[in-house]
């Protein structure tokens, strides 16, 4: 046998010495460039056995090199090798690819088993080709090694198992075949994978002496039982320590015997499909167990990362939108605490469950550390992501809690979210703005006047209840911690309010390109006042506009205003509500003596958020 050949792909100058040093100590030939291009154009002179590719470099990454020396040299056998942090791109260039993949740090013995194992699977497809060159049967040989080909072509385990069953009877001539495969070899029970008929699947029966048939499995080598042909060729495929796979072909076309030819083939194609079955599962324990948290079958935060940065190629090329929602769960160590950790995963896991529940099936839910999730939304704006996390509050009413039988606390979630370039234009900057922002939202006003129970109006009457020293607290209390300011005027007269509410709209129609709310509170919704007929006189505008208020007189002939009618026994209040992509704000008023009223007013930005989702819920409101 001559000395084996490889060519070794990595940037690190470290690594192309290491691997140097282990082929060299195992009379292997290497040869080391240090980028994909290069290790190209040296493939275009040489031949090698084995080329390894490390999947991280500059110019070409690994995917890319392998794509490329597949252009050049289909059947080369390729190493990736990649970090164990990387596993959801290993997925990818196995099945761009790969034949084999290892993981850094290097451990010597599984490269070098790596790399035997490739080279024996090497002369076993020469020997092969050599009986094709040398057979009378050489069409039919022909077919079997294309076969093959086919089987080992393919990375996906279901579309693998109807496969191997089709190529194996269409070499044969039987008419019925069977996947049989069994988990924890020698311990499980065996059941019948991929597509089989109703009447198969009942009919199908391991033999009656099954201790004699199972030693003829542990054999490996295709067999006929019984033995006169008559009856089922089976071929073992696997036999390792995790799973068992065998597979029966029966009914052979003419009512004629398998033969040893059939045997033969049978063999050659089932060491293609050992191969092809330990890359399947492979890929399939990755996608598994890799890229899916096992215990809340959400995605782990470094394929959440990938996905972000393809988000953000699709955001600056496309100029489409997205939005990143923030889940922390305040509490989790008092949690932890009082009922340990099982109780506390089985709540997180039921929380979970209900927002996945709700979420769309194009979101992206990934977990990064205890107590903290992220879910991506894709083609979302802000007013989108405020929407969506308002289907998430609803859907977990109920599950926010830890019980252990006996007693239970409530999970204190906070829910934030933060959008593409309106609060940043790299990933960096966006989830430390969702973290500041979950922060600043414990701190809210909504918050300390206990207003996430209540409704619109219970949280109107508890923000209005506040007197002036109690609102110069809260003002303070918010100065501190950075969070916007509160305040209000008793001596305020209705004539401001007036010049207020014109000031708002103003804003609006100055600029009628800018998405937004605006809900303003009067005594009698009518078409005719002067405030609707100047908002009437602009066309398009992108901000939606709600007039609330008693009922008046005259037909609504105003389309970009929405008119909201207050319930019976509710009372006028002066109210403005108003949230942008750049701003929110909310004003409370009440009237006191005379002309003058109470106010209450702030720009804190989760408030008004909440104030607004509950009118909106209040009047049913579709409004954004």
């Amino acid at each position: 046998m001559s000395k084996v050949r490889i060519l070794a792909i990595d940037d690190d100058q470290f690594f192309r010495k290491l691997y140097e040093g282990i082929m060299l100590s195992e009379g292997f030939f290497i040869k080391t460039v240090d980028n994909g291009k290069e290790g190209k154009d040296l493939l275009k002179k040489e031949a090698f056995d084995i080329v390894m590719v490390d999947m991280v470099m500059p110019d070409w990454d690994g995917i890319r090199t392998i794509e490329e020396i597949r252009k050049i040299s289909p059947k080369q056998n390729i190493i990736m090798v990649t970090n164990s942090t990387d596993l959801e791109t290993a997925v990818e260039a196995m099945k761009s690819g790969a034949s084999e993949y290892i993981l850094k740090p290097i451990n010597s013995d599984q490269l070098l088993d790596t790399i035997r194992r490739l080279i024996n699977r090497d002369q076993i497809l020469l020997e092969h080709s050599k009986l094709v060159e040398e057979s009378v049967e050489n069409f039919e040989i022909l077919s079997t090694y294309k076969k093959c080909l086919d089987i080992l072509s393919i990375n996906d385990y279901d579309k693998l198992i109807d496969a191997l069953v089709e190529a194996m009877s269409d070499e044969t001539g039987a008419q019925k075949g069977l996947f049989w495969y069994m988990e924890n070899s020698g311990k499980g029970e065996w059941k019948v994978l991929g597509k089989v008929s109703v009447t198969d699947m009942k009919n199908a029966r391991l033999p009656v002496n099954y201790a004699l048939w199972k030693n003829s499995v542990n054999d490996g080598a295709p067999f006929l039982w019984p033995s006169d042909g008559m009856g089922s060729l089976f071929v073992p495929v696997l036999n390792g320590e995790n799973n068992s796979v065998v597979i029966q072909l029966y009914c052979k076309r003419g009512k004629r015997r398998f033969n040893e030819r059939d045997i033969k083939t049978t063999a050659i194609l089932s060491q293609s499909s050992e191969t092809a079955l330990k890359n399947a599962e492979k890929i399939r324990a990755l996608e598994d167990s890799s890229i899916i948290d096992d215990n809340l079958r959400i995605y782990t935060f470094a394929l959440f990362s990938h996905y972000i940065k393809k988000q953000f190629n699709i955001a600056a090329r496309y100029r489409r939108p997205f939005s990143i929602v923030y889940l922390n769960i305040h509490n989790i160590k008092e949690l932890t605490s009082s009922f340990g950790t099982d109780a506390v995963k089985e709540g997180i896991g039921r929380l979970v469950g209900r927002i996945m529940n709700v979420i769309r099936g194009s979101d992206i839910m990934s977990m990064k550390g205890e107590g903290e999730f992220f879910i991506l939304l894709s083609e979302t704006d802000y007013f989108g992501s405020i929407m969506a996390i308002k289907r998430i509050e609803d859907g977990i009413i109920g599950s926010k809690f830890i019980s252990d039988g006996e007693t239970s606390m409530l999970i204190n979630l906070l829910i934030t979210s933060v959008s593409y370039l309106k609060d940043g234009s790299n990933i960096d900057s966006l989830l430390t703005t969702a973290v500041q922002r979950t922060e600043a939202l414990n701190e809210s006003l909504f918050h300390r006047l206990d207003l996430p129970e209540k409704g619109l109006w219970e949280s109107i009457e508890a923000i209005m209840s506040l007197d002036n020293e109690s609102l110069s607290r809260e003002n303070e209390l918010s100065r501190a911690r950075g969070i916007a300011s509160v305040g209000g005027y008793p001596d305020f007269s209705n004539d401001f309010y007036a010049d207020l509410c014109e000031l708002f709209v103003d804003d609006v129609l100055s600029r009628p390109y800018l998405r937004g709310a605006l809900f303003i509170g009067v005594d009698t919704v009518s078409p005719g006042t002067k405030l609707c007929k100047k908002i009437a006189a602009v066309n398009n505008l992108a901000t939606r506009v709600f007039v609330i208020g008693k009922k008046g007189k005259g037909e609504w002939n105003i389309p970009n205003i929405t008119p909201v009618y207050m319930k019976e026994k509710e009372s006028p209040l002066n109210m403005i509500f108003f949230l942008n992509e750049e701003t929110g704000y909310v004003f409370l008023g009440k009237k006191g003596k005379g002309k003058k009223v109470q106010s209450f007013h702030t720009s804190d930005l989760y408030l008004v958020e909440k104030l607004i989702s509950r009118l909106r819920d209040h009047y049913l409101l579709q409004w954004i």
